[in-house]
């Protein structure tokens, strides 16, 4: 088990797998109740807020006065605001030093007929 885990959304969770960090995947507060669960062997878990407000008052408490693992409740929203292909063509400019032009096919990996 590794020392650090994001519990969040399936939306996101592929972009904290691209960065290296072991992911579970949660629609929402009871989902990530259920995972952090069997994570006693965890140092720390990053959980969305929102999760966390989900949550009975109880099951708050219980978060925050558990030894192990230490849960942080960061705010992770996605939203998907603006030109998102362009904000996604940028980054990967930045990452590998010369602009790649995203078309929908590169999107979503469909092919046209005799291709």
């Amino acid at each position: 088990m590794s020392d650090l885990v994001i519990v969040c959304s399936s939306v996101m969770a592929d972009g904290f797998r691209l960065a290296g960090l072991e992911v579970r995947e949660a629609e929402n507060g009871p989902e990530m109740r259920a995972h952090l669960c069997d994570m006693s062997d965890n140092s720390v878990v990053v959980v969305p807020q929102q999760f966390v407000d989900d949550l009975p008052q109880r099951d708050r408490q219980d978060l925050v006065q558990a030894d192990k693992p230490l849960i942080i409740p960061v705010p992770l929203e996605w939203r998907a605001a603006g030109d998102t292909r362009k904000e996604f063509a940028n980054m990967i400019k930045k990452i590998v030093g010369f602009k790649i032009p995203l078309t929908s096919q590169v999107l979503t990996g469909s092919r046209e007929a005799g291709s």
